[in-house]
């Protein structure tokens, strides 16, 4: 299930876990050279992206609809003779098919709160959610959303394409990614990155400039950094679907708990 909260007030926060949220993790995997094992990283992860699955296929409530019927078919009755009744109000609730999509816009370790199995994951933080598909026809529009997005959005789990305004929704899987990389790594690929090479990160997003540890000295499998590389693509076009990256998850997930389950007979 999806989990979905807006916790603004921190006391909020302190009293729905002690275990605080994941970045708190994080800090603690840093300190005392510990690490999520892959496998339980991936259903953390798992979690995080059924809560934005939720956002991204966000369905409009069914409503009920005024209709004035002149000799037409009601929904579920007869054909109304206009010499009985020239208009009938009609209270049936119409569904409405229609996925209205809002991205997230600032996923991060910091607004998943953890609760207290350490299991589940609460997407939480809705400051900047937003409307994912926004109509962007000039410079001007552009300029707003790029605005928008740098005061709501943390800068080095930001998607590209926010740093030069064309809003879609592709731009959450590759928060996701940036997620997932702090998860295993400790920090956003972009902070990383600054760390070594010094520079900007706008400049370090905008050019995915970015590395994993070497292969050798990487206790995470291949397997776990193509899907991390397949989530942090530049070209929104390149980046997975967030139904594209649960149906990877699971397969890893699957993978890894056949080879466990091998290891243990």
């Amino acid at each position: 299930m999806p989990v979905l909260a807006d916790y603004s007030p921190l006391s909020k926060l302190d009293a729905h876990s002690e275990n605080g949220n994941l970045q708190d993790a994080i800090n603690n995997n840093s300190l005392r050279g510990t690490h999520f094992g892959e496998e339980e990283m991936l259903k953390i992860f798992r979690g995080i992206c059924y809560a934005v699955r939720a956002l991204h296929n966000y369905k409009l409530p069914s409503v009920y609809r005024t209709e004035f019927t002149n000799g037409n078919t009601l929904p579920n009755g007869p054909i109304i003779n206009n010499n009985i009744l020239s208009q009938v109000a009609s209270t049936q609730p119409q569904a409405e098919e229609n996925i209205v999509p809002f991205a997230h816009r600032d996923i991060k370790p910091g607004n998943i709160l953890m609760s207290d199995d350490m299991q589940t994951p609460v997407l939480m933080d809705f400051g900047s959610l937003i409307r994912a598909r926004i109509k962007v026809d000039n410079r001007s529009n552009a300029l707003v959303q790029q605005e928008l997005a740098a005061e709501k959005s943390t800068m080095s789990y930001r998607a590209p394409e926010l740093f030069d305004v064309k809003t879609n929704i592709e731009l959450d899987e590759k928060s996701l990614g940036c997620t997932l990389y702090a998860m295993a790594y400790g920090k956003s690929p972009f902070e990383n990155s600054i760390n070594e090479q010094g520079g900007s990160i706008a400049l370090a997003v905008l050019s995915n400039q970015f590395k994993f540890p070497d292969t050798k000295d990487d206790i995470y499998s291949q397997d776990f950094r193509n899907l991390v590389g397949f989530l942090l693509a530049v070209d929104p076009k390149d980046r997975p679907n967030i139904h594209q990256v649960i149906e990877r998850v699971d397969s890893l997930i699957e993978q890894l708990s056949s080879r466990n389950l091998g290891t243990n007979i």
